[in-house]
């Protein structure tokens, strides 16, 4: 029940200052960033196969946390983090 109050006033704070459009767009911007690395790696000349993998699976595995986990505002999901 502690931690209902402080989630209860991050989610007044996202759904008043940052909005499904400002995240969405940040979100978007991460991907063109995303794909510039990739299309990047795929000219670079220097790198043999094997490097070019390896970079390849780091790009895989990242991420882009904007603003909130894209549950964060669900009742259900935010009563279930609360609780356990």
């Amino acid at each position: 029940m502690h931690n209902l109050v402080p989630e209860a006033l991050e989610q007044l704070y996202i759904r008043g200052i940052f909005d499904g459009e400002r995240r969405k767009l940040a979100l978007k911007i991460g991907a063109s960033v995303h794909q510039a690395l990739e299309k990047a790696m795929d000219q670079s000349e220097w790198m043999d196969k094997g490097s070019k993998r390896r970079v390849q699976e780091k790009l895989d595995a990242l991420s882009f946390n904007v603003g909130h986990p894209d549950d964060f505002l669900d009742e259900g999901c935010a009563e279930e983090r609360v609780l356990t």
